[in-house]
């Protein structure tokens, strides 16, 4: 700036990337885009579909609730499927 030149910059926050995964369109992706079907689209709906969770506070649990988008954080698939 001191000579006349303009900087920029940007900031990315992909903290939450991994919860925003929505399933539909990466399965639409892997049957579509990437060509895959049977056993291996299989797998990955396994993987992914029908997964619940709770919170536990002390000694008081919340109920189950079923996640319907993101991928599972600090897992080895988690990035290449947030790539995906």
């Amino acid at each position: 700036m001191l000579n006349g030149l303009y900087s920029c910059s940007i900031f990315l926050d992909l903290s939450k990337a991994f919860d925003n995964v929505n399933h539909t369109i990466l399965f639409d992706k892997f049957y579509h885009k990437f060509g895959m079907r049977g056993i291996p689209l299989q797998l990955f709906c396994s993987y992914l579909f029908n997964r619940k969770q709770f919170a536990k506070v002390e000694n008081v649990q919340s109920g189950l609730v079923e996640i319907s988008n993101g991928v599972p954080q600090g897992s080895v698939l988690g990035p290449l499927l947030f790539i995906m």
